[in-house]
């Protein structure tokens, strides 16, 4: 039997309102688009931070991909962060249930969880991120013990702030190798905090 085919998304969050996010997430979803016959499974990954809208950037990513790309709504996954593999097993459509993923680290633990549920951890995937997110995100699949086959650098708007602290992030996971550092954990809880006063909003 042939191994199932998997793509898994990074998605990307820039504040609030912000245009780049979304031009971040139109990059992305373009590349996919154009690859996503070449897959049957597609992981989308990102939570926290809808820009100012009451959904997950992974919901965002998909009702861009199956409204404006015609990219099949039964192939796509949602992650969801804190469920146990029982629930998941369950919720055949992995949609959102309490909190999404609030960083890469947390994205990555996503990927693991979902394809130990489908039987898949064995099975290479492909990833797409941004190109000035690839070096962190391949590092952090590497420490997580997960077999990427190709790790698809997609170009779009670059913004040196962003690049700024993609390259600090790394430096900082050097240091912090299982993402529960004091730093990472500070982002975590304003992010969280930032989501949870949007969904008020």
């Amino acid at each position: 039997m042939k191994p199932l085919r998997v793509l898994v998304v990074h998605g990307y969050w820039w504040g609030p309102d912000s245009k780049w996010a979304v031009l971040f997430n139109i990059s992305v979803c373009e590349f996919v688009a154009g690859v996503h016959t070449n897959y049957d499974l597609i992981l989308l990954l990102s939570g926290w931070g809808g820009n100012g809208r009451k959904d997950t950037i992974a919901e965002l990513q998909r009702d861009t991909l199956t409204i404006c790309f015609d990219v099949p709504r039964e192939k796509i996954k949602l992650a969801s962060y804190g469920c146990t593999a029982e629930r998941l097993r369950i919720q055949a459509d992995f949609g959102f249930v309490g909190l999404p993923p609030l960083d890469t680290w947390q994205e990555v633990d996503e990927v693991k969880k979902m394809l130990l549920t489908l039987e898949l951890l064995d099975v290479p995937i492909d990833v797409v991120t941004m190109h000035w997110h690839a070096t962190r995100t391949c590092f952090i699949y590497r420490l997580k013990g997960l077999k990427v086959n190709r790790l698809f650098r997609v170009d779009g708007v670059l913004i040196i702030t962003r690049f700024i602290h993609e390259v600090a992030a790394l430096l900082i996971a050097l240091v912090d190798q299982d993402g529960q550092g004091a730093i990472l954990r500070y982002e975590r809880l304003k992010r969280l905090k930032e989501m949870r006063q949007s969904r008020k909003d």
